[in-house]
C-alpha cells in the first residue's frame, strides 16, 4: 500500500503553519517532530499529529526581525536595533609607511694609513633618517607591532670584514638594536652581502636630538687588511637600510588636526517592514548614542543630520541632538572611555518620529582630531574611536489596524491519493492581541487561486483576558477545522507563492496600552485528517 513520505507530511505541515496569525514566521525546524502529538479526537481515515509548540516573545521576533530583544528584571520586553555610524582603529588612523636611509662610507689616506699599519680599521657614521608620515603627525616615539629591516650594503673597498648597524634609540627589553652583517671581498669583485631582521616589540625613540620624526641609525664597517696592493682611498663603502612593512602597535606624539571621514548611513526599522497599514503605537522609544574612544586624543564631533525616512520616502528630521557631541578622552594609554547621550519624549521630538513608524533612521556625523589642539597624543593600533547607535522601543503601546504582509515562495507536492483534507487547529493565546489573518495562494503571476481559510469569522485569534493594568490574567482557546476537497487542493498544487496578511490589534485598543512580557506564551496544536483513495495493483 502506498503511504505519505516525510517531505509529503512536511509539505502538509508548511501549508498548515503558515496560517497562525503574525506568528507566520515563527516556527522552527525543531517542531517537525512527530513525537509532540497534538491532541485529538479524530477517528480518522488517516491522521497525522503535526505539531505541538509553545511559542513565547523570542520565537515571534526572532524569526521576523533584525532585532535584537531585551528582557529587563520585571520580564518587559523591548526591540532593539543597534547600528554603528563610524568606527575607525588606531592602525587604521596611523598607517606606517617604508622607510629607507641610504648611507656611504669612505676611507681617507689616513684611514687607509691605519688599516695598513694596524692590520684593521673601524669607521662610524650616524645617519639621520626623517621618518616619512602619512598625514603630517610629529611622532615622538613609537612601538613596532610587525616589521623587518633589510639592511643591504655594496663596498668598493676591498677588503673584507663585519658592518655593525645599531640603533640606539630602537630598544627591545631595554636592549638597543644592534647587527653584525659579514663581508668578504673575492679576487677584486665588488662585496655585496644582504641581511633581514624582524622589528617586532621595538619601541623607538623617533625625538632623539629634541625634533619629532627623526631616527637615527649608527653605521660601524670594521676592515681587515690584506696583501692585494689595491688602492682603498676614496673608494665607496654603500650600505641601505629598508624598513618594511611597518605595522604601529603604539604611538605617542602629536597627531595633528585633521577630520575624520564619516559616511552617512541608516539603521532599518525591520518592525515596520512589512507593514501595509494601520498603526502601530510605542509609549516611551529612545534613539541612544555612544561614543566609545581609547585614542590619547580630543575629537570634536558634530551630527550633521539626523532623520527618518518613512514608508513613502519622505523624511522626517530628528530634533534635541546635543551640538558637538560629547567626546570623554583617556588618560593613560590603553584605557577606554565612553559617553553617551539618550533622544527621548522629554528632550526630543524623537517619540513623534518613531510613532510616525519609519523605515530606516539615518545619521550623518563630522568630526575633528585634535580639537581643541592638544601637543601630546597617544595610541594604540587596537585604539577605537566609534559612535554607535542604539534604538530602543519598549513593547508597552498599542496597535490598530495593523496590517503585515508578506510573500514568499511555495510549492507542495501533488499527493494524489488525498481525496480531501481537514486541518484542525488549536491556538491558545496568552498575548494581549488580536490577530485576523489569511493567507492567499496564487499563481506565478500573484493571481489569487484559494485562500486558506475560507470563513471570514475564523480568521481571529482572539486576544487573551486582560486585568485593569493590561496584563494578560487568562488566555484564551481558539480552534478551527478548515477542509479541503480536492478542488482546493488542486489550487493548493498549482500555486507558486503565498501572500500572508495579517492585521493585528491590541486588546481595546487605543484607550489601553499594553505591556509585552517575555512570560507570555502562545501553544500551538495542528492536526490534519485526510480521505485517501488507493487502487489496488
Amino acid at each position: 500500500m502506498n503511504r505519505f513520505t516525510t517531505n509529503q507530511k512536511l509539505s502538509a505541515v508548511f501549508l498548515i503553519l503558515i496560517s497562525i496569525g503574525f506568528l507566520q514566521s515563527c516556527i522552527k525546524n525543531e517542531d517537525f517532530q512527530y513525537d509532540k502529538i497534538a491532541v485529538t479526537t479524530w477517528d480518522p481515515d488517516v491522521a497525522i499529529p503535526l505539531i505541538n509548540s509553545n511559542l513565547s516573545v523570542y520565537d515571534i521576533v526572532d524569526n521576523t526581525d533584525s532585532g535584537t530583544i531585551g528582557i529587563d528584571s520585571l520580564n518587559k520586553v523591548s526591540l532593539i536595533y543597534k547600528g554603528n555610524i563610524y568606527s575607525v582603529y588606531g592602525y587604521e588612523f596611523l598607517p606606517l609607511i617604508d622607510q629607507t636611509d641610504n648611507s656611504v662610507i669612505t676611507l681617507t689616506l689616513a684611514d687607509s694609513s691605519q688599516l695598513q699599519s694596524n692590520g684593521t680599521f673601524s669607521k662610524s657614521i650616524t645617519s639621520t633618517l626623517p621618518f616619512s608620515v602619512v598625514n603630517g603627525e610629529a611622532l615622538d616615539s613609537i612601538t613596532i607591532r610587525l616589521g623587518t629591516l633589510i639592511i643591504s650594503l655594496n663596498s668598493l673597498i676591498p677588503y673584507s670584514g663585519t658592518l655593525n648597524v645599531s640603533i640606539p634609540g630602537a630598544k627591545k627589553s631595554g636592549i638597543p638594536f644592534s647587527k653584525n652583517i659579514p663581508f668578504s671581498i673575492n679576487n677584486g669583485i665588488p662585496v655585496l652581502a644582504i641581511d633581514s631582521s624582524d622589528l617586532e616589540g621595538y619601541h623607538v625613540n623617533l625625538k632623539p636630538a629634541g625634533s619629532p620624526n627623526q631616527l637615527q641609525i649608527i653605521y660601524t664597517p670594521s676592515f681587515t687588511y690584506n696583501t692585494n696592493g689595491q688602492p682603498s682611498i676614496n673608494k665607496a663603502f654603500g650600505v641601505q637600510s629598508h624598513f618594511a612593512d611597518l605595522h604601529v602597535a603604539q604611538a605617542f606624539g602629536n597627531f595633528g588636526q585633521r577630520p575624520l571621514s564619516v559616511s552617512v548611513d541608516s539603521s532599518k526599522i525591520r518592525v515596520f517592514n512589512n507593514q501595509i497599514s494601520g498603526n502601530i503605537f510605542f509609549d516611551d522609544p529612545t534613539v541612544k548614542f555612544i561614543i566609545t574612544n581609547s585614542y590619547g586624543m580630543p575629537i570634536e564631533a558634530h551630527l550633521t543630520s539626523l532623520f527618518a525616512i518613512l514608508a513613502n520616502n519622505t523624511t522626517t528630521a530628528i530634533t534635541g541632538y546635543p551640538d558637538p557631541i560629547p567626546i570623554s578622552v583617556p588618560l593613560s594609554i590603553g584605557q577606554s572611555v565612553q559617553t553617551s547621550f539618550e533622544l527621548n519624549s522629554t528632550n526630543s521630538n524623537e517619540k513623534t518620529v518613531i510613532n510616525q513608524q519609519p523605515r530606516y533612521i539615518s545619521y550623518s556625523v563630522n568630526a575633528l582630531t585634535n580639537s581643541p589642539i592638544a601637543s601630546y597624543n597617544f595610541l594604540e593600533d587596537s585604539s577605537r574611536f566609534k559612535v554607535d547607535v542604539e534604538i530602543n522601543l519598549p513593547m508597552k503601546g498599542y496597535t490598530q489596524g495593523f496590517t503585515l504582509q508578506d510573500t514568499t515562495p511555495f510549492s507542495l507536492e501533488n499527493i494524489e491519493q488525498v481525496q480531501s483534507a481537514v486541518f484542525r487547529i488549536n491556538v491558545t493565546n496568552g498575548f494581549p492581541a488580536s490577530a485576523f489573518t489569511q493567507v492567499y495562494f496564487t499563481d506565478s503571476l500573484y493571481n489569487h487561486l484559494d485562500s486558506l481559510i475560507s470563513d471570514p469569522a475564523d480568521l481571529l485569534v482572539e486576544s487573551g483576558q486582560l486585568d485593569l493594568n493590561g496584563v494578560v490574567i487568562a488566555p484564551v482557546h481558539k480552534r478551527r477545522d478548515e477542509p479541503f476537497n480536492r478542488t482546493r487542493l488542486e489550487n493548493v498544487f498549482k500555486a507558486k507563492y503565498l501572500i500572508i496578511r495579517s492585521t493585528v490589534d491590541t486588546k481595546d485598543s487605543p484607550t489601553q496600552h499594553v505591556q509585552i512580557y517575555s512570560t507570555y506564551k502562545i501553544e500551538v496544536r495542528v492536526g490534519v485528517r485526510a480521505q485517501l483513495s488507493f487502487q489496488s495493483n
